[in-house]
């Protein structure tokens, strides 16, 4: 105590500031092989869900395409909608667009 002021000093081990740089480092690598590990999975599953719809629309890409009705020329997006909704009744509106989107992109690969 000097002049009504307490005074202190704090001292800590060389070994102490070395093993604190290190737990830092390895807490960032940690830190990123768990980002790099959920990116994989994250990858796998939007694969694996994108090889699922492609799977449960190929039947129904297929039928429109082979359906003249659909491939018949100045048809409008609105009128290829109803006919896959007649041709698959069953078959919710969301799957529908997605079915007509991708057969639409195979007539046109096709033509090209």
């Amino acid at each position: 105590m000097a002049d009504g002021v307490m005074h202190g000093i704090v001292e800590t081990a060389d070994w102490f500031d070395d093993f604190q740089e290190e737990a830092e480092a390895l807490e960032d690598v940690r830190a990123d092989e768990m980002r790099t590990e959920f990116d994989r999975e994250q990858e796998a599953e939007r694969q694996r869900r994108e090889a699922d719809e492609k799977k449960r629309l190929a039947p129904i890409v297929k039928k429109l395409v082979a359906d003249p009705r659909f491939v018949a020329p100045k048809i409008s997006a609105a009128k290829r909608v109803t006919l896959a909704e007649t041709l698959f009744p069953d078959v919710d509106r969301t799957t529908i667009k997605k079915a007509v989107e991708k057969a639409v992109a195979e007539i046109w690969l096709a033509d090209s």
